[in-house]
């Protein structure tokens, strides 16, 4: 009989993660980096790092996520900051399966069409820091 392999505390917060957006459809999820990037119909919309969730923004759903003052998703590059196309979902909102179900949506529809540019072969657009960031650099 094979020994039960112990879950990682990152397997664990994915797979809550997961079932809390279950009934928009099957939902996987697949290493990313130091991460879990979260798709729905073969779409990224999330990505799951360090016990914290950021969804995908594009123009169309961007103000969405500042209004609310959520924090982008940054490193540090060689020339300086670099931004990425998620940002932060605050702990409320993820333990409110109906709210994050209504932002998870948003990012998936963002995921649709960052898809659809690729296809039509335009370049990927540059996403430069705004605001809040929310970096993955270790605590000082």
């Amino acid at each position: 009989m094979r020994a039960k392999q112990r879950r990682t505390a990152a397997e664990v917060f994915v797979d809550g993660i997961a079932a809390r957006l279950t009934p928009l459809g099957p939902i996987a999820s697949r290493r990313l980096f130091s991460g879990f990037g979260l798709y729905l119909e073969d779409t990224i919309f999330a990505i799951a790092v360090r016990g914290r969730l950021f969804l995908k923004v594009d123009d169309k759903n961007r103000l969405d996520f500042v209004r609310r003052g959520f924090a982008q998703l940054t490193y540090e590059g060689r020339s300086g900051v670099v931004g990425l196309p998620y940002w932060e979902v605050p702990s409320a909102i993820i333990d409110d399966p109906r709210a994050l179900r209504r932002w998870a949506r948003k990012a998936h529809a963002a995921g649709v069409r960052a898809k659809e540019r690729k296809v039509r072969g335009s370049l990927p657009r540059q996403y430069p820091p705004a605001g809040a960031r929310a970096s993955l650099a270790p605590d000082a």
